[in-house]
């Protein structure tokens, strides 16, 4: 499945988005609501079924780090929903983070909780305070 995400800054390249759709076999090619930074679609076809989850997160040039922090927890909060809700553990993240993956926005478990290296990973999970964080590997 090819699937085209782009950062278009509000310019008119829809002739541009149709050729490289054409040219690439693009199957999917989201469309977001303006008052969010991200995007989860289901896609499935008969061989498999998976969660596509797409962000274009808050910059630095107009947010500070726990801003992103936070809005990297909600894309985080509202995957784990999608995922309990169709019962798909098969969820790709792609897009622009706005956020090294040393990051607090992007370690810290009460942001996206992810870990950069998957050898690292010993367990899914990770207890704070009583409190269960699932992880996600960046």
């Amino acid at each position: 499945m090819n699937i085209l995400f782009w950062n278009v800054k509000r310019k008119k390249l829809v002739n541009c988005l149709q050729e490289l759709m054409i040219e690439n076999n693009v199957e999917l090619l989201p469309e977001f609501n303006p008052y969010s930074h991200y995007l989860l679609v289901q896609v499935w076809t008969a061989d498999y079924e998976m969660i596509v989850a797409m962000i274009h997160a808050r910059s630095k040039l107009r947010s500070d780090s726990n801003t992103q922090r936070i809005g990297l927890s909600h894309f985080y909060r509202d995957i784990a929903i999608q995922e309990n809700e169709l019962n798909c553990k098969n969820t790709i993240a792609i897009g622009d983070f706005n956020a090294s993956p040393f990051e607090n926005a992007c370690i810290c478990a009460s942001g996206m909780h992810a870990i950069p290296f998957p050898d690292a990973v010993k367990n899914t999970k990770r207890r704070i305070d009583g409190r269960e964080y699932q992880k996600l590997i960046l």
